[in-house]
Formats: C-alpha cells, structure tokens, sequence
C-alpha cells in the first residue's frame, strides 16, 4: 500500500505473504488527517505491480479507547465426537480467543488467532465423546483496549459432543457447472448445508475410463483444469469431504470438451497518444465465443519476456471512457524514462479463461513528441486536409511571417523536409477520441464538382500472368490546380506494385500506406500535364475534355483474373486559391484497359443461335455506333449509340430487329464507327 498526507512524501507498507484476499493495516498516523492511497500487488512471477484507484479516508480526531463490542454470539456449530466450530461478530478488526473446559469454573484451554477481524470463527479439536464443554469467547482490538468478554461475567455457553464418531457423509455436491475453454475447463458448484464440510474432492475422465481424483480437499468452490488437450472430451464430477473424512456422492457428471475457439481472441494495437512520459495506449476490442462482457490486462515492461513488469492493471473494463466504439484504453499511472524501450502486451478475460496476449507493441519514450502530431485540422485523421494545410506553411522559419510552431515537427524551428518526411510517416494515423474529450473540429467540407472526372487506365491489350503494365490517373475537367491528393487501393493477391511515379511539385510524396493501399499527395506553384507539355501553369478546357496526368504506376500480373482490380477510392484536389474539390462520381477511376487505337474483334460464337457477343475498344473519348446491317445494306438493328469513355467494351445481340422480331437465317453485317475511325465485320446466324 503506498499512501501519503497531502503533498508529504509517499510511504510504502509491504506484505511479501502470497495470498488473494489481501489485509494491510497501516499504523503511526497522524490524528484528524486527510489520506490518499493505492494498493498494488504482484505474483509470484513478479508481475506487478497492478494498482488500485486512488482511495482517500480520514483518520479519527481523538485516540480509539473504547473497547471492542461483541454484537452477535458465540454460537457453537458443526459439533462431532472430536471437534466443533465457535464463531461471532464484533464491530470492529480484533483478534480471536476461545478458553473452555470440562468444568463452567475452570475454563483451562484457550485457543485463538491473532488475526484482526469482525466475524470470527475459531474450531475446537481433540475433544472427548459424549463429554459436555463450556466456553467464553474475547476479543482485542488494534488499538489494545480491554477486551470484549461473552458472555460477560462467570457466565459460558455449552455444547456436548457426540457420543459416537462421524459416519455420515455429506450430501451430493449438486448442480455441478462447467466452461471449456482453450486447453482449460472452469468448474464451480454451490456449497453444502453441513457445518463440517473441510474441502472437495474433484474427479476427471476421458472416453470409457473411470473417472480418477485430480485434486484433493479443495477448500474453494471453483476448479480450473489446464493443460488439456482441444478436442477431447473430458468427463468431471465433484465429492464434498467432512471433518471426520466422510465423502459424499459423486455429482452429477458434467461432460466438457475445450477447443481454441472457446477462449476470447486477442486485442490489436491501435494507437499511442497522450503525454509522452505517460502515454495512453488504446487497443481493438478483442471478441468472445461466449459473448460475456470482457476485462483487460495491460502490461508494460523494460524486458521484452516481460521478466520485470514496471506498471500494468488487471479487470480493466471493456471501452473504458473512449468515444469511439469497439477500443479500449489505459493511461499508464507512472512516468517511464525518456529515450529508453518498452513493450507493452494486452490480453483479456471473459470471466472465466485468460486470452492469448496481443503480439508485443515495442515503443521508444521520446519527451519531445507532440500529442496528435500532424492532425493540423484538429479532426483526429491525418489525412489529405492535413497536407494541403502542412504544404501552405512549409518552408517559413520561426520569426517569418506565416509560420506556425505545429507544422515544425522536428522542432527545429523551421518547416523543412524532415518536417514533410514525419509528416508522411503520420499519413493515414486515426487517432482516438475519449469520452468528454475534444470533439473534433468540423473544418469546411471539400466542394462536390461534376466536371472533375478521375480516370485509371492502361493502355495495351490484356496482360498475360507475369507480364507488367503501366496504368495512369489522370483528371479531367482541372483548372489552376495547384494540388492533389488521392488514395489507390488494389488487389495484392492480383497485382504487385513495383514502382509510381507523379509530376514534379514543390512537395511530393509517394506512400504505400499498406498492403493493397497506395497514396499520392503533390502540391506546388503549378502542376504540369505531362499530355500538353505545358512550361506555364496548368489549365484545362473543361468543353474540350482536356485531361492532366496525376500519377503512374507500373505493376505485375501474379494471377488472370479478367480485368485487374483497382480503383481510386479517394481524391481531393486543391485550385489556386487555396478551395478544395472531390469528384462527384468515382465510378470511372476503376482501372480499366485502353486500347492503343480503336478496334472491332469478331462476333463469337460464329456462326450463331440465337446471341452472339462482338468486343471493341476505343483509345479515347468518343461518340460510339454499333449498327447491324442485312446483305442488302438495311439497317435491321441498333446496338450502341452513345458517347463512351476510353476501354474495352462488350455488346451481345440476340438476332432480334430494332422491333423485336427474330430474324432470318443468313449473313449479317456490323459497323463501328467512333472518333472518325469505320470498320465492318460479317456475321452467319444459322438456325
């Protein structure tokens, strides 16, 4: 127990006895004084300390002279031919003592416990048979007044053993309950109504074998079976023992069989934040099979085998304080050392097994860091806000006009590079909100603009397995862009991602923010198009559909799978005066294919059945007509009629006029026109 007056220095007051019910009475205090305490505890691995909440209590004016009161008792239970149990009740912690004897005025043995408590209970043995005993019971207090004495005077209570031995054995330990777990069963029951009763007995089998003693005079009703084997099915059964060694009825049988999926999963780190000599470790919620409520065990150690845990806390209840559903979080209660290595684990429990801890987070103390670094906006996202924000300020030094100590990340007084560098480390951190915490600052939303159209192309055929292929985001539709940002997400198991490249800007930077993740940010005075060549600043003809080349990536094929999948999941551009804009439809920044010139493949199946299916492609685009003629030149079908954007595309026909009527038997022609290309195919319907 650690506990000081005020702002005195803190005082310790250890007990090394290993036990789970824990007592610590602190003495030498100061009258009518306010206190605060912790109480910690380790294991017997040195695990530990977990501490307490702060607790706080005031110490009595005056000095404690009035003796104990014995409110209830003694009362004398659990009588054989050899023992019996004395207990009572006093109304404050004081020691135990029992004198009794053959004879009411020679009470000659005395037995008791030194132990302070309100509810005694003290067990006399080694009694005669059939011999009538009197008693008086008294108790001391802390504070070493005159004892308490009942019953008072040359008064005693008296009780007669019994004439012959114990032979009645307890009754049947029932209900019998049991939880399988991983490599663990938990077995618990309720207590019998004898007074005697010393322990339990608990008993395990497997298959067709009888069931075998495990554990013997087990003083508490609960059970805890490790080390099993998952997938076996394990039969258990309980016996309650008495005082004169007589043992009941087996329990009912209880079949349990554990299995990994029975214990809760482990947590997964999520963040670190706070104050860096305290900080605040927030995890994902971790799940349960059973679907109880969940406790957490936070633990932080110098060693990474956790040999030495410095601070850690046990019974931690699930999304404690936290804002955001499905985390949970503790504050560490000691300061750790700056510059120094630590690790951290979580598990949990569901009540009753133990978790796998969350793989090891390892972390560096350092004194320096900023709470919510690179969150400029205040909105708890490092995000593409956050760049264009970071990118006005960058390059002012301290005393400049426009520089703003946030964006010095490094601390050394100007906005560099290095500054933009941990910037980019922190792209795409979500950090944690806490309940009455700040909310977050709603900054001005991005404008929706219809006329910005994000397109993801290849150009070329359709790559074979193993083959690379570049594919370029370009935009149509951007005036004065000044800025950009946007997120690509693809397929790993599809594609590898072997290089990107983008425009030169005054920042640029490329991430892989995560497996099938890729991010591009570019701000500067003017960002080029690498289609017109421009020297100037970047300008668009939004009637004319001129588009600006963003980014390129080049990638390679792992697996056939038709169409690679990937697409622009977001994009945020920035004009010249500094307003923000995001598409209004990302349906066409789906990677697509693009042809190198406009192409017309023939129909297949030919001939045909009633349906057949032509492919074309277009490189650019283009106001696109399908037409199917007879062999007299009449037009007879419409398949296509429309302005299309650059990719390859599919129509089926079902032999059908543009009424719906079938048609004849015989040959049949289809034209493509689009962007001043024509080309004509034949085609045999055959019934």
């Amino acid at each position: 127990v650690e506990y000081k007056a005020g702002a005195e220095e803190a005082q310790v007051r250890s007990v090394p006895d290993p036990v789970t019910e824990h007592r610590v009475t602190l003495t030498n205090l100061t009258a009518n004084t306010s206190y605060s305490l912790q109480a910690g505890s380790s294991d017997l691995s040195n695990n530990g300390p977990t501490w307490s909440r702060s607790l706080t209590f005031t110490t009595d004016p005056s000095p404690d002279i009035a003796p104990p009161r014995i409110l209830d008792g003694p009362k004398v239970s659990a009588v054989t031919d050899q023992t019996a149990t004395v207990t009572w009740q006093t109304d404050e912690l004081s020691d135990s003592a029992v004198k009794f004897g053959t004879t009411a005025a020679l009470l000659d043995f005395n037995v008791g416990a030194s132990e302070g408590v309100t509810a005694h209970k003290v067990t006399l043995t080694n009694l005669r048979l059939a011999t009538t005993y009197f008693l008086r019971v008294s108790s001391i207090d802390r504070s070493g007044n005159p004892p308490a004495v009942s019953p008072e005077g040359s008064r005693t209570v008296s009780f007669t053993t019994a004439a012959t031995g114990d032979t009645v054995a307890p009754a049947q330990v029932r209900p019998l309950f049991g939880t399988a777990g991983n490599r663990a069963v938990s077995l618990s029951w309720r207590a019998g109504a004898e007074q005697d009763l010393t322990g339990y007995n608990v008993y395990r089998g497997t298959g067709i074998e009888s069931l075998q003693v495990i554990a013997s005079n087990v003083t508490d009703r609960t059970f805890r079976d490790e080390g099993l084997t998952n997938g076996t099915a394990y039969r258990y059964a309980v016996t309650a023992l008495d005082g004169a060694g007589n043992e009941s009825p087996t329990s009912d049988v209880v079949a349990l069989t554990p299995l990994e999926k029975n214990a809760p999963t482990a947590p997964a780190f999520r963040a670190m934040q706070g104050k860096p000599l305290m900080p605040t470790f927030i995890v994902e919620n971790a799940t349960s099979a059973r679907g109880v409520a969940l406790t957490y065990t936070f633990q932080v150690s110098a060693r990474e085998d956790f040999a030495d845990v410095l601070a850690s806390i046990t019974g931690l209840k699930e999304g404690n304080e936290m804002a955001e559903e499905g985390l949970t979080a503790w504050t560490i209660s000691r300061e750790l050392t700056d510059k120094a290595t630590y690790y951290l684990r979580v598990q949990v429990n569901d009540g009753a097994f133990d978790g796998p801890f969350m793989p090891t987070y390892a972390f560096v103390v350092d004194a320096s860091a900023l709470d919510r670094r690179s969150d400029f906006d205040n909105d708890y996202t490092v995000g593409f806000e956050d760049f264009f924000l970071f990118a006005v300020g960058f390059g002012k030094k301290s005393g400049e006009e426009g520089f703003e100590v946030k964006y010095d990340l490094n601390g050394n007084r100007e906005v560099d590079f290095e500054d933009f560098f941990i910037f980019a480390e922190d792209f795409g951190k979500r950090y944690v909100r806490f309940a009455g915490g700040a909310k977050p600052v709603a900054s001005s939303p991005a404008q929706s603009d219809p006329s910005l159209r994000p397109f993801f192309r290849a150009v070329g055929g359709f790559p074979a397995v193993g083959e690379e292929f570049t594919a370029s985001v370009d935009l149509e539709g951007a005036e004065g862009l000044k800025g950009y940002g946007l997120r690509i997400a693809y397929d790993p198991d599809f594609l590898d991602l072997l290089d990107a490249e983008q425009q030169d800007g005054k920042l640029s930077r490329i991430l892989r923010s995560g497996p099938g993740q890729i991010v591009a940010m570019n701000y500067g005075e003017a960002i080029a198009s690498s289609e017109s060549k421009s020297d100037g600043p970047l300008t668009a003809d939004k009637s004319r559909g001129i588009e600006t080349t963003l980014t390129k990536l080049r990638f390679r094929v792992k697996r056939a799978s038709g169409e690679p999948p990937a697409r622009i999941v977001e994009m945020v551009v920035l004009d010249a005066m500094g307003r923000r804009f995001i598409p209004e439809d990302l349906t066409s920044a789906r990677l697509s294919l693009v042809p190198k010139q406009v192409m017309l493949l023939q129909n297949y199946p030919n001939p045909f059945n009633p349906v057949t299916t032509i492919r074309y492609g277009i490189p650019e685009m283009s106001h696109v007509s399908i037409v199917v003629y007879n062999i007299l030149g009449q037009r007879v079908a419409v398949l296509m009629n429309s302005q299309q954007p650059a990719g390859y595309y599919v129509v089926t026909w079902d032999s059908r006029d543009n009424a719906g009527r079938r048609l004849a038997s015989g040959v049949y022609l289809y034209r493509l026109e689009a962007g001043g290309f024509s080309a004509v195919r034949r085609m045999v319907l055959l019934k």
